[in-house]
């Protein structure tokens, strides 16, 4: 019997920061917007003071005007818990390709490196040049936090070095070509920074007090080292050990008090303006799809309070603005001095109409851009760069719960026939064609393990039966945060409420990217010892169905078998031809149009009569006797 039971049972904090929820399991990710950085040499490109990056208002790796190498870091805005300004660098125990360092081990190995470009340090040139040493009180300051989050267990983002773990600053001295020891933390758990400094990011200061850097080739740099847990498996080995840097500032003229700025600043980044979903069909919205409110962090980082104006407007594909909010001005209190964000409700959660996505033409794909603004009241703010966030909001082929970013992984409890579940409804019927899904790169190579995908319709909100279930397939990798697609063997047409499971086939546990930013654990089930169970572990899965013929767009020669076919003419006017190299074919042929519906299917044909057909684009799909499947995109052109 098929019983839902809520999991109430105790999480077990496991090696390498990874739990146990009952029969869900959830271990350490690899995390970022973009790849990673493939280090890069060093430029002959001076800066001048002031040094300033907040990686606010750019994501991937740290920018190329003041960063000379990033070996394995990233500038994302999903780790930071409550950062100073929107966005991090990160760094953490995987290199520039999103895998575990190959020299990973159970004591400790050097992880990433963070380098600035060569800085001059000998001279200020604004507002006049001038020469500068020792006096003239050149302080280099940031925040940093462990990563790992705080709080509950299942709602923590990322994962905690270890006491063994560390982060360092380093200064270069060019006179004796070596990296000079600043400043270092020892890794801890955010939940220890907090009870000792009642704050989520540490403010450093430091003065440059040496003579030898007042030259004209300064650098600084952060580097971190990790270590793994000796106990714990390997197919939960994965990224880990993170800590983040924010809000890096050198220069001149500043004081051990000097830790404000004239800054109003978003916190957090852009959401989705629907209820439960980053992205959907557009042929699936439905006006109720969106959020009654949403919710914005802004800070202030001046010692004073400040005056604000925020507003949000929202822009089509072709960037003809079709909704606009003004939240007027109103006092934001310094973040210094309260701890708090701006608490004003038509800033911090401004309401979205039912009717902000009204002129969706939902036949075609859409994107809209929803744009961000928070600005003083009076006189300048000192850095733009964090005023402003944007999010696009996706009405294409599929659905996810998920932003895209892994911060963890997620898996079914190692036995027998388990499924890991995420549920999906839809408004319309239509054509499932393929699935995403981002597998976790684990310590050797540990996720490697075959499974089936299904699909289930639903009884009570219950997954019921199984109405699809795919050949045996091998998780896939390709680089930091990006999707595989494994394409249906048939398209599957669906209605109402359903269910895409994994399964694996030995029964061994599967790593499946899981998006800590956004919870959609209401969505996630798991079959265990004959009965459902629903996780409680705040997050959302990294799978993703697609509808339509789009999911089989671009498919590789490989994927189209088109060796075995030759399909003429294309565009075909009347007739579509198809040559097989066997000499009695018996396969099966369909034709699928642009929504996915199957429009013509017959045994083998050498001619199809497509005059009867509307133009467009179509799938020839050719099925053998061994139930494998080809596939080939036609047009119709009369």
């Amino acid at each position: 019997m098929n019983v839902l039971k809520s999991l109430s049972v105790a999480v077990i904090l496991c090696s390498v920061s990874t739990f146990a929820c009952a029969q869900f399991v959830v271990t350490p990710a690899a995390q970022s917007p973009l790849p990673k950085a493939i280090a890069k040499a060093k430029s002959n490109v001076k800066i001048t003071l002031p040094f300033i990056d907040d990686f606010s208002d750019y994501e991937g790796y740290p920018k190329d005007a003041l960063w000379e190498t990033a070996g394995g870091v990233f500038v994302n805005a999903n780790y930071g818990v409550n950062p100073p300004t929107l966005g991090v660098a990160t760094l953490d125990a995987i290199n520039n390709m999103g895998l575990l360092y190959d020299e990973a081990n159970i004591t400790t190995f050097n992880a990433d490196t963070l380098t600035s470009k060569s800085i001059r340090l000998d001279s200020v040139f604004l507002p006049n040049a001038r020469k500068i040493g020792v006096e003239d009180s050149v302080y280099l300051s940031f925040y940093v936090q462990p990563g790992g989050g705080y709080g509950q267990m299942w709602e923590r983002l990322g994962t905690t070095p270890s006491k063994n773990d560390s982060i360092l600053l380093e200064f270069y001295d060019s006179n004796n070509d070596s990296w000079e020891w600043a400043w270092q933390m020892n890794g801890m758990s955010l939940d220890s920074l907090y009870a000792a400094d009642s704050v989520f990011f540490r403010y450093v200061l430091i003065p440059v007090t040496d003579e030898r850097y007042f030259n004209s080739d300064f650098r600084f740099r952060f580097r971190n080292f990790a270590t793994l847990e000796q106990s714990t498996n390997a197919a939960f080995m994965s990224n880990c050990d993170q800590w983040n840097i924010d809000y890096v500032y050198l220069n001149a003229n500043r004081s051990l008090s000097d830790s404000t700025r004239r800054d109003l600043a978003f916190v957090s980044k852009a959401v989705s303006l629907l209820k439960d979903y980053q992205s959907m069909p557009s042929r699936q919205f439905r006006q109720d799809a969106v959020a009654a409110s949403l919710q914005t962090t802004i800070t202030n980082l001046d010692s004073v309070e400040s005056g604000s104006h925020y507003m949000y407007f929202v822009l089509d594909n072709n960037g003809v603005q079709t909704y606009a909010y003004d939240g007027g001005f109103e006092n934001i209190s310094p973040f210094i001095a309260t701890h708090q964000y701006q608490t004003y409700n038509p800033h911090a959660n401004p309401p979205v109409p039912n009717t902000a996505f009204a002129d969706l033409d939902t036949s075609n794909w859409a994107s809209y851009s929803v744009i961000h603004t928070i600005k003083p009241g009076v006189g300048q703010d000192s850095r733009p760069e964090n005023d402003t966030i944007k999010f696009i909001q996706r009405f294409e082929d599929f659905f996810a719960y998920d932003d895209g970013s892994a911060e963890q992984g997620i898996g079914v409890e190692a036995s027998p026939n388990s499924h890991f579940a995420v549920s999906y409804a839809l408004n319309v019927s239509d054509t499932l064609t393929a699935v995403d899904i981002y597998f976790n790169s684990t310590y050797h190579n540990a996720n490697q393990k075959p499974f089936y995908i299904c699909v289930w319709n639903d009884e009570g909100n219950l997954p019921k039966e199984v109405i699809y279930r795919s050949e045996q397939l091998t998780p896939q990798t390709e680089g930091l945060n990006n999707f595989n697609r494994y394409l249906l063997s048939q398209p599957l047409i669906l209605s109402g409420r359903f269910y895409v499971s994994v399964q694996s086939k030995t029964g061994a546990f599967l790593s499946i990217g899981f998006d800590q930013n956004h919870d959609a654990s209401s969505k996630i089930l798991a079959f265990v010892s004959n009965q459902w169970e629903q996780c409680f572990v705040k997050g959302a899965a990294m799978i993703r169905p697609y509808f339509g013929h789009q999911a089989t767009v671009g498919l590789t020669s490989t994927e189209q078998n088109t060796d075995s076919y030759r399909i003429y003419p294309n565009p075909a006017t009347h007739y579509l031809n198809i040559e097989s190299v066997k000499e009695n074919p018996t396969d099966e042929i369909g034709l699928f149009n642009v929504m996915g519906r199957k429009v013509y299917g017959a045994k083998f044909s050498n001619q199809i009569d497509v005059s009867g057909f509307p133009n467009g684009v179509y799938i020839l799909t050719i099925r053998n006797n061994a139930n494998q499947v080809s596939q080939h995109k036609v047009i119709i052109s009369h």
